[in-house]
């Protein structure tokens, strides 16, 4: 029985101590956003002269859902595909890659 109490009263005790420690953190919360920040700033150089490449180049422009699509050839075959000029890795469907 003694057990149950201490569990009872330490358990009481962290109930009433937590809503004080959350308001707490929510205080530092709102202190920390109310001091402005300066954005970052970046110094981006133009260069200076167009930049020559050795080799084809190809220009998309973003569709009106800002996407870059294209026509590509694979295995002889035309087909529309999804650029996404990050991307490591390529993906197809099973009916596109028979």
């Amino acid at each position: 029985m003694t057990k149950y109490l201490i569990l009872l009263a330490s358990a009481s005790v962290l109930a009433f101590s937590f809503p004080a420690a959350f308001e707490r953190y929510k205080q530092h919360l709102v202190e920390e956003e109310a001091v402005p920040s300066a954005p970052p700033v970046v110094d981006v150089a133009m260069p200076t002269e167009t930049p020559t490449y050795s080799g084809r180049v190809a220009q998309l422009k973003a569709g009106t859902d800002g996407h870059f699509r294209a026509e590509a050839k694979l295995n002889g075959r035309v087909v529309e595909v999804l650029v996404d000029t990050g991307a490591t890795y390529i993906s197809l469907n099973e009916a596109t890659a028979r």
